[in-house]
């Protein structure tokens, strides 16, 4: 779905990034790489927490027994460097989260699809809605 829809993070419709929805709407499409990777953070923030493990218990889609998926925490802190508590002042933080994320929630092409340029300018497209919206840096 990555690369169809450029949604990296399977984000569902109703979500508050800008995004179209698909199909039977049950998923966003961006027009853009970057619009895409920036709604993971911006869907993230909105769980006004910067606890990755609270953040992960929301976000990501449980498993067989109704968990949350157990490896997440443990690929995005020990693989991509996620602290426990997120900066999302950082930018290379904010870069980490949005490739490990697009890292468990895709196949593996999906991280040849994804460019280092796509992330900076997801990065770019999140600092600039934060300085519309006032929300500079905080969750």
């Amino acid at each position: 779905m990555a690369q169809f829809f450029n949604n990296p993070g399977n984000i569902k419709a109703g979500s508050s990034w800008k995004g179209e929805t698909y199909g039977d709407g049950v998923y966003r499409k961006y027009p853009t790489k970057a619009e895409g990777l920036a709604a993971i953070i911006d869907v993230m923030k909105g769980y006004d927490t910067n606890s990755l493990n609270e953040i992960l218990n929301r976000y990501s889609t449980p498993d067989e027994s109704g968990e949350p998926y157990e490896d997440y925490y443990k690929d995005l802190t020990e693989i991509y460097e996620v602290p426990e508590n997120i900066n999302f002042s950082d930018d290379m933080q904010v870069i980490r989260l949005m490739k490990g994320v697009t890292d468990v929630e895709n196949p593996p092409e999906a991280n040849d699809y994804y460019l280092d340029n796509d992330y900076i300018d997801a990065i770019k497209l999140i600092r600039q809605d934060e300085l519309l919206t006032g929300r500079l840096g905080v969750m």
